[in-house]
């Protein structure tokens, strides 16, 4: 498959996949996800789902949990609406992305706040 085709073919199946999960699944364990992403092999065959959970970490083992369950039919529907002739195998992956650049955020704003608190000394060799 192009890269090209093969973008495009991704992008689909993230919106596809993000409307299904919000319109259709009717598991009470996946709580507000987001697709964050779809990175799919050169053959089409294989298809890994990103996604992030907001929540502590019980929400997104739950979430985990009901994304994992609802896979086949997750699939089925993303090769009903590609018309594809085979159906991608999907494989659901936690994103702990956005969870990673908050916890740097928070770092950074920590140094922030220390480095307020005890401005450098003017007369140190430092500077």
């Amino acid at each position: 498959m192009r890269p090209l085709r093969r973008q495009k073919m991704q992008e689909a199946i993230r919106e596809l996949v993000s409307t299904v999960i919000h319109r259709e699944l009717k598991d009470p364990r996946v709580g507000f996800t987001t697709i964050t992403k779809v990175e799919m092999t050169p053959d089409g065959r294989s298809v890994k789902v990103f996604f992030s959970v907001m929540g502590a970490a019980e929400q997104v083992q739950q979430t985990i949990e009901g994304l994992t369950k609802a896979q086949g039919f997750l699939q089925k529907r993303v090769a009903e609406y590609l018309q594809m002739r085979f159906a991608p195998r999907l494989q659901i992956v936690y994103d702990d992305s956005l969870e990673k650049a908050m916890q740097v955020q928070q770092l950074l704003r920590r140094l922030e706040e220390e480095n307020e608190s005890h401005p450098p000394d003017p007369a140190s060799p430092d500077h």
